[in-house]
């Protein structure tokens, strides 16, 4: 409660910003009472569309009747993330790396914005929580309502079950249930195909034929950087590059604790460590399929946590409680320092000027001052490829 309570308070204060952070932000603004006319992209984000109505409802404005759920998910993100590090470290490690998940640059964005990242972590951490219990008390009823969750959370986001959905059935698998597997599996394949429905209904009153139009351009833009279509050096390399630069500046000290580790960890999982495993399993679909397909920012804030948990509870355990104490106060420190300090500017020359324009909301200046991002950053000035040209096509029309 204190965790969640001290994170409500940081959050609160960034609530104000300019707006909107981010192109998807006025299309689900536009979407509220889904209109004909849907302008959200494939696939929906039904149900984050449906927050956001029952937002304006109630009478929040058209950006905060989205962010207000963003902000109640993120506080809802950490107090999971916390019960879930407890069942793998001491209370006060836990406490620890949960805060500095809490304070995480991309955490404290996304925490404010009218996107759906954090709603989907808060969807994401109950399952791996459902998924832990079930496993660690010996309950396997609690992985249908896992899965019950997982199958709502594809309403908000679509890709949730690639970085959860390994977690959830490896653990109905432990059970050795043949019953369970099928209960589980029944209970997604049923919401995949009501999130089929629905998005097939409310694209489906539009303009004919712009619908499959609209979903071919969707799926251009994520094949685009793919290794299948960009190939092994703009797509492959170039995601890699990316992947690196965003877990860098969201981990900072955590990702070079954590790499440090990296063979500790499968040494663990091969002689059957569940904690092990649980993070290669909670990692390792999620990174390969934005290796492999495409990367932004917001889709590592489900799987930033399994770093943080692999780092508290490596050192925890090799070098004792106190080490795990300072570790962790040092990673949080680093954190907190790391959001706030860092000069952003859109003034800014150079290499900086570049890593400004990357960074951008996910300082605190720069999150103050968001409507400047556009003077410094255009997709694709770094490292340039075809799907830039196609992107800028669509805009242009």
């Amino acid at each position: 409660m204190i965790l969640a309570v001290l994170c409500f308070a940081s959050y609160a204060t960034y609530f104000r910003h300019p707006i909107p952070v981010h192109s998807d932000e006025a299309a689900f603004m536009e979407g509220v009472g889904f209109p004909d006319h849907y302008p959200v992209h494939h696939p929906g984000y039904p149900l984050w569309v449906l927050m956001g109505t029952a937002g304006r409802f109630l009478g929040l404005d058209a950006y905060e009747a989205f962010s207000i759920w963003s902000l109640a998910a993120a506080v809802v993100s950490v107090a999971l993330c916390h019960r879930i590090f407890r069942k793998f470290m001491s209370e006060n490690v836990a406490f620890l790396f949960a805060a500095a998940f809490g304070v995480n640059p991309l955490a404290w964005h996304s925490s404010v914005t009218a996107l759906t990242y954090s709603m989907a972590s808060a969807f994401g951490l109950g399952v791996v929580l459902l998924s832990v219990r079930s496993v660690l008390e010996k309950r396997p009823h609690l992985v249908l309502f896992g899965a019950v969750l997982l199958a709502a959370g594809v309403f908000v986001r679509a890709d949730l079950p690639v970085y959860t959905g390994p977690v959830l059935f490896a653990a109905v698998i432990r059970h050795r249930s043949v019953m369970l597997f099928i209960r589980s599996s029944a209970i997604m394949v049923t919401g995949c195909a009501l999130f089929l429905l629905t998005v097939h209904t409310i694209y489906g009153r539009g303009v004919p034929g712009e619908v499959a139009e609209r979903a071919a351009h969707t799926v251009e833009v994520v094949l685009g950087t793919s290794v299948f279509r960009a190939g092994f050096v703009d797509g492959l390399f170039r995601n890699g590059v990316k992947i690196a630069a965003f877990l860098g500046w969201q981990l900072g000290v955590a990702l070079m604790m954590f790499a440090w580790m990296v063979p500790t960890l499968v040494h663990r999982a091969r002689s059957g460590d569940y904690g092990a495993r649980l993070i290669l399993l909670w990692l390792l679909p999620g990174l390969v399929f934005l290796l492999c397909l495409h990367v932004a920012p917001g889709y590592f804030l489900v799987l930033l946590p399994a770093f943080y948990l692999a780092v508290g509870r490596m050192i925890e355990t090799a070098r004792g409680l106190a080490s795990a104490r300072r570790v962790g106060a040092v990673v949080l420190v680093a954190t907190v320092v790391q959001f706030m300090a860092y000069p952003w500017s859109s003034s800014s020359t150079g290499w900086k000027r570049t890593m400004d324009a990357k960074i951008s909301y996910l300082s605190r200046i720069g999150l103050k001052h968001a409507d400047e991002r556009v003077r410094i950053n255009e997709d694709g000035d770094v490292w340039r490829i075809p799907a830039h040209e196609l992107n800028q096509s669509n805009n242009d029309r």
